[in-house]
């Protein structure tokens, strides 16, 4: 790729960074039907930040995640709920109606008749509301109408009959009176609930996803019995790192190592390895052509099954034997379904052909692209999604088969010249060429599978076997989780999850995951992704290509190695501004490296030098000098891989 071509990425990749500059907004979550409100909210020194759910938060790796509660009164309880809510609306919207009627009626009684311009203006006032009425009364009944009120008893509402003390000629004053009678049995429900709570349980969850790890679990202070951890906040500034620090660092170097030995490997010997691939691109190919042949005869199949369900039909007319008549008709049955699927089989034939175009592009290319490869992956998939059906295809002609053999000799010979010779064939291509085929097309999709796919995007949320603690909403204590405890690195994600159900209170308090007599109220998962904020260093072991700016053309030949490097970085925690969220997307950090090269006939050469890492360590440069040989300078472009696999592993979430 050109030097412009680098330059257009980066310009669009930064220019991405600056198409949000909005802040989220901070609010709690409230479950109005057992009057409960909580937020998670990111706490450290001097600072205090609620965080959302359904998005990745950004939260300091060295802080704590606390989870606080907030238990409704009665009355805040009946506040919060829709029903409440709901009324209170419509009683705005009557006194507001009532308020406007009063008003003109007063209008009315002062207006002087011999102004005519006055009288004019009352006139249309009054023809407006008139207009205006009808429509917000229609509004109002849809409204009674979702509260569960039928239509009898909605006009019972506006014409007082729904107590003694409605007034038949003031609609406004019944539909007011029964809205503030409804808003006091409200209040009485929310009381009685108030008193009755205590069969719901709370439980709080913590789940730890470091890069290239599997997930564990994490102690929620107050709300499970797991260890409480080591305090082992990560160095800020400077170069101590943790042991998970150091764990990770050796997982990058070795994968590092690893992927710049195959590259190196590839290169030799990438001749030999493509040889392969179009010899097995080439067996299936074959075992494909001839399962297509085997299906192909379907097409001539129309006028004998037809010729032969006709007779089965005049054989089942004459038959005065109850049980071979029905046999006879079921076998008609089984027939007449068959020809339907034959459009299927059709299809599935064009598929086959489809692949089979595919892979001869492929084998008379010199080269396997990557799109190439994701088509025929894709196609592949497609294929097999519905080789289960073909299989039952195939038991539905053996089932006609066997039918065919249970008949009479004299009926069996009548058919089989139309039948026999097919269905052989047919049972023999689907029962012998199908699995062959289907196994050496699901190899295929293994490899390119292999080749293709990313991290799998690990966000189960199943249990871990962790000795939860569900408490009671009158005993909700917050819940913290410390981050400097759960040994992570920058980059690794931690998921919270709130879970209130409805249970038996003997259930309260007991160390259990799940229960089948509890009922969930709500669920609720944070997620979260550990960095650093203000300045702090990044230390990883990356993937790197070199070469030498003087020498021989094997000194100056591009060439994949490892380096260590160190660089540092400045977030910023609020991003009150466009510029902060694009320093943050675009995260620069300076720094140097120690890298391991290949430059000359030495059998070990280092280089030291500085480098540039861009978007949190996706592309990273460098400039250093050869320390084992004569010092000669040196240039290079490299990735941190895990950290482009966690990049790839929260886009696909």
């Amino acid at each position: 790729m050109r030097p412009v071509q680098w330059t257009h990425w980066l310009l669009i990749l930064a220019m991405l960074t600056l198409l949000d500059c909005t802040s989220s907004s901070e609010a709690s979550q409230t479950v109005p039907s057992i009057g409960l409100s909580y937020e998670l909210k990111e706490v450290g020194e001097g600072i205090s930040f609620t965080l959302q759910p359904g998005t990745f938060n950004k939260v300091d790796a060295n802080s704590d995640l606390v989870v606080s509660f907030h238990l409704l009164s009665s009355q805040e309880v009946a506040a919060a709920s829709p029903a409440w809510q709901q009324v209170q609306e419509l009683l705005g919207e009557v006194d507001a109606c009532a308020q406007k009627r009063a008003e003109l009626a007063a209008w009315a009684k002062r207006v002087n008749l011999k102004d005519s311009a006055e009288l004019k203006r009352m006139q249309k006032e009054s023809a407006k509301f008139t207009a205006d009425i009808a429509v917000q009364v229609a509004a109002w009944q849809a409204t009674l109408g979702k509260m569960g009120l039928t239509g009898e008893e909605i006009l019972r509402v506006f014409s007082g009959r729904f107590d003694l003390r409605g007034k038949s000629d003031d609609p406004y004053a019944n539909l007011t009176l029964w809205l503030r009678e409804r808003i006091v049995q409200l209040n009485r429900d929310a009381e009685t609930f108030f008193k009755s709570r205590d069969r719901y349980g709370v439980t709080v969850e913590a789940f730890h996803d470091p890069i290239g790890g599997n997930r564990k679990a994490l102690h929620v202070e107050d709300y499970d019995r797991l260890p409480i951890g080591e305090l082992r906040p990560i160095d800020r500034t400077g170069l101590k790192m943790t042991p998970a620090e150091q764990q990770r660092f050796n997982m990058e170097m070795q994968q590092a190592q690893a992927v710049a030995a195959a590259i190196t490997e590839l290169s030799a010997k990438g001749n030999d390895i493509r040889k392969s691939t179009f010899a097995l691109f080439d067996q299936l190919r074959l075992k494909i052509d001839a399962l297509e042949k085997g299906l192909q005869d379907v097409q001539d199949w129309d006028v004998k099954l037809g010729n032969a369900a006709k007779k089965l039909r005049e054989f089942a007319a004459g038959e005065q034997d109850a049980a071979k008549k029905q046999a006879l008709s079921d076998l008609v049955g089984k027939i007449d379904a068959f020809l339907q699927k034959k459009s299927f089989i059709l299809q599935q034939i064009d598929e086959l052909n489809r692949l089979k175009l595919e892979l001869t592009s492929i084998g008379t290319g010199d080269s396997i692209t990557p799109i190439q490869v994701s088509k025929l992956f894709d196609d592949i998939t497609s294929f097999l999604s519905n080789a289960s059906q073909i299989k039952m295809i195939a038991q539905d002609v053996r089932s006609i088969f066997d039918g065919i053999k249970n008949l009479s000799p004299s009926i069996q010979q009548e058919v089989s010249e139309h039948l026999t010779e097919q269905f052989t064939k047919f049972s023999s291509v689907l029962s012998d060429e199908l699995p062959k085929t289907v196994e050496a097309i699901g190899i295929v999709r293994d490899i390119a599978r292999k080749n293709l796919q990313t991290a799998d995007a690990t966000d189960n949320l199943t249990g871990l076997g962790t000795p939860l603690i569900s408490r009671g909403l009158d005993d909700l204590p917050d819940a913290r989780i410390e981050l400097a405890r759960a040994g992570l690195t920058q980059g690794d994600n931690i998921a919270v999850r709130i879970k209130i159900t409805e249970q038996p209170v003997a259930k309260r308090g007991e160390t259990n995951n799940s229960d089948e007599s509890e009922k969930l109220v709500q669920e609720i998962t944070y997620k979260t992704t550990a960095v650093l904020m203000g300045w702090h260093r990044v230390i990883s072991a990356d993937l790197i290509f070199a070469r030498a700016l003087s020498g021989d053309e094997t000194a100056t030949k591009w060439k994949p190695n490892v380096s260590a490097s160190a660089n540092w970085h400045y977030t910023y925690r609020e991003q009150a501004n466009c510029w902060e969220r694009a320093v943050n997307g675009v995260n620069p950090g300076l720094g140097f490296h120690l890298a391991s090269l290949n430059q000359g006939n030495e059998g070990v050469e280092f280089g030291l030098g500085v480098n540039l890492s861009l978007f949190s360590g996706l592309l990273k440069g460098g400039y250093g000098f050869n320390l084992s040989v004569r010092e000669k300078p040196y240039v290079y472009v490299g990735i941190d891989l895990l950290n482009v696999l966690n990049q790839a592993r929260g886009l696909a979430k």
